[in-house]
């Protein structure tokens, strides 16, 4: 896609809202042009004024869902990025959010790093959503998936070529959780090493 140059951030908590704006303006590292709005009906009326390059929503927006803003301005967009921010974790849910052909989804939870992803996925030009390995990992289990959220998370996360230490830090956690996780995943999938868990988190990820 072209440049980000102009984005629309919809979220009614005004500290979350400020600091995802700061946040993109670093990993975008040139002077952008961000508007903030804390109601849907704020976010529709700033799209109407001029169509964005990046819009992110909130779901839980007052007055008008951020649900219905979707509704309401994917069928109308050329060029607009979609990505809904939530910290709700029902997949059913997601699964409505992923009909309404958004670009991106992602847990409010989540870390500097996928926010550097999702913009990276972006200017890469690449196809399809992309999701929040938390995300992800819920879908998963309501799926029948043998992983828990967390263990997805991990194997996902190895499957980008991160060692135990960089899943660690990026999780927030120690780093013999990590090793606990690891040796789950191993058990379930029946791999004797990392080659052979990232092997089958693959071949499950084609026949989903």
């Amino acid at each position: 896609m072209n440049s980000i140059t102009d984005v629309i951030i919809c979220d009614d908590h005004y500290i979350s809202a400020v600091g995802i704006e700061s946040l993109l303006k670093k990993i975008l590292n040139e002077k952008i042009r961000t508007r903030l709005s804390s109601s849907g009906e704020e976010g529709l009326a700033l799209f109407h004024e001029q169509e964005p390059d990046l819009m992110l929503l909130d779901l839980g927006l007052p007055k008008k869902s951020g649900l219905d803003v979707l509704k309401e301005v994917i069928p109308l967009s050329k060029k607009c990025k979609f990505v809904v921010l939530t910290g709700a974790d029902d997949p059913a849910l997601f699964q409505q959010v992923l009909k309404q052909n958004i670009h991106g989804l992602l847990r409010k939870s989540n870390s500097e790093q996928n926010i550097r992803e999702v913009i990276n996925f972006f200017e890469e030009g690449k196809a399809g959503v992309y999701i929040d390995p938390s995300v992800a990992g819920l879908l998963k289990v309501e799926s029948g998936f043998p992983l828990t959220p967390r263990e997805y998370e991990v194997l996902e996360l190895m499957s980008r070529g991160h060692t135990s230490q960089e899943i660690a830090d990026l999780l927030s956690c120690s780093l013999s959780t990590i090793k606990t996780y690891r040796m789950r995943i191993m058990n379930k999938s029946g791999a004797r090493n990392s080659s052979e868990m990232i092997a089958w988190f693959f071949k499950k990820e084609v026949n989903r």
